[in-house]
């Protein structure tokens, strides 16, 4: 059975928790033998395997915040990797397989991680406007708008009447087609200021499949409310 471990130097005790998302963590005092962990940990398994089940047919149970530890789930455009976390010379962010290894330096892995993602979010959504926008102006005339990225607990984007879009910073953890479908919405706004029956027209010729995008999309509203 697959978990990670935690060691405390103060704990005397071991403690096995269950989390939401399934995750296994094991609490252990300091020098205590991989032996004895593994031991402790078959010891309950019948009841791990329970809780596991339990929240794998119990999606509404309330959602457990990030704690930024070896082996959590995190997602980067659509794709699920485990953290991984080293002290490093340099604070640093690298995705291996399946894996995000993120090396510390003087500050903690939750601070440099989303440092990473805010600027993963800044590359990637200047490149995905630039593509969408490119196509949208071969049917309209619009000023290319300027773009703000920020984190927004209601929203995914907006667009003002000024043409200045803004996209919610959690939307780097969607797939790019998600981000293509938000950033496709928000330019329909230059030309329909509402979701008025022509709004959703004009959105349906540039994105035949937005209903099964948004649908998607909404997937990924348990992930984001974990930060």
């Amino acid at each position: 059975m697959k978990y990670n471990i935690i060691v405390s130097p103060k704990r005397k005790t071991v403690a096995v928790t269950v989390y939401p998302d399934t995750r296994v963590v094991v609490r252990v005092p300091k020098k205590l033998p991989q032996e004895k962990i593994d031991d402790i940990v078959k010891s309950k398994e019948d009841w791990i395997v329970k809780k596991i089940k339990y929240f794998q047919e119990n999606k509404q149970v309330e959602i457990k915040h990030k704690e930024y530890l070896d082996g959590e789930v995190f997602y980067f455009l659509g794709e699920k990797y485990e953290l991984k976390i080293l002290d490093g010379k340099k604070n640093n962010v690298q995705i291996i397989d399946n894996t995000i290894l993120v090396e510390v330096k003087q500050t903690s892995a939750k601070n440099v991680l989303l440092k990473w993602f805010f600027v993963q979010a800044q590359n990637v959504f200047n490149q995905r406007l630039s593509y969408c926008f490119e196509i949208f102006s071969q049917k309209y005339s619009y000023q290319f708008p300027t773009l703000k990225i920020r984190k927004m607990k209601a929203r995914w984007g907006s667009m003002s009447n000024k043409g200045g879009m803004v996209l919610n910073t959690f939307l780097i953890h969607t797939s790019v087609e998600c981000i293509d479908y938000v950033i496709t919405h928000e330019l329909c706004h230059l030309k329909h200021k509402n979701h008025s029956k022509s709004f959703y027209q004009t959105q349906e010729t540039f994105m035949p499949n937005w209903k099964e995008l948004k649908q998607k999309l909404e997937s990924f509203h348990c992930e984001i409310k974990s930060f």
